[in-house]
């Protein structure tokens, strides 16, 4: 899978991926999924002018365009209206799943063909906003959300069928201190896309964790490793 992240001045990005297995007991409830993670936009990036993009099939086509960037204030230094956050550009083989609305879904939501309990069809759009503004005229998301944190179902038209995937949508940039606080800040952003790697098999959408979080995690597995290899020495 190909992503190339353009900045001014344009440069490459690496990200990576990683399958998962969601299982209950010994029964697998979920498609094998790939995740990819998205880089954290450059902090000299203007309104929009961070682009990521993300080609599932290698086939030179980009799939979704991420465009984000810091944040916005227009005014005259009476009336400030600030915004913050992105927009997804979707390219011919991607479709949403929509009903009046795209629709979002918590955790743990099978999606597939049907969607339990959605009204709906699948559909293609060109691009899709999710922006917080703020400032003397007031504040507030420019949508409608179901959490702070949720998935936007999706899947890519590949070869005769489809890869369902969702969308890791949050609406807050959750950081921690050296001392372990955790500090919140508004920043609507993709923290990942999770993608199925089976074609029109069901996947179910799940947190995925920070860049940090999968480090850590890595970290943890390799020193489990080391312990057990000791282990085995002694």
């Amino acid at each position: 899978m190909a992503v190339r992240a353009l900045r001014r001045p344009p440069q490459k990005m690496k990200t990576f991926a990683i399958t998962l297995i969601l299982a209950c007991a010994d029964q697998v409830v979920s498609a094998a999924v790939a995740v990819y993670l998205v880089p954290r936009p450059s902090t000299e990036a203007i309104w929009f002018t961070n682009i990521t993009e993300f080609d599932f099939d290698e086939n030179t086509i980009s799939d979704i365009v991420l465009l984000e960037g810091n944040t916005q204030c227009i005014g005259n230094g009476v009336s400030v209206r600030c915004s913050t956050g992105f927009r997804l550009d979707f390219g011919p083989a991607v479709q949403v799943f929509a009903s009046t609305e795209v629709l979002q879904v918590l955790q743990g939501i099978m999606v597939g063909e049907s969607i339990p309990g959605a009204d709906g069809s699948w559909t293609h759009l060109n691009s899709l906003c999710f922006k917080y503004h703020y400032g003397t005229a007031g504040s507030g998301y420019s949508t409608d959300l179901i959490s702070e944190r949720f998935s936007i179902p999706i899947r890519l038209a590949s070869g005769s069928g489809f890869r369902y995937g969702f969308l890791d949508i949050d609406m807050l940039e959750r950081t921690l201190d050296l001392s372990g606080s955790m500090s919140e800040n508004i920043r609507p952003h993709v923290v990942g896309i999770g993608l199925g790697t089976d074609l029109d098999m069901p996947v179910s959408t799940f947190a995925i964790p920070e860049p940090s979080g999968i480090l850590l995690l890595a970290h943890g597995i390799c020193v489990l490793a080391a312990m057990r290899r000791r282990n085995c020495e002694q």
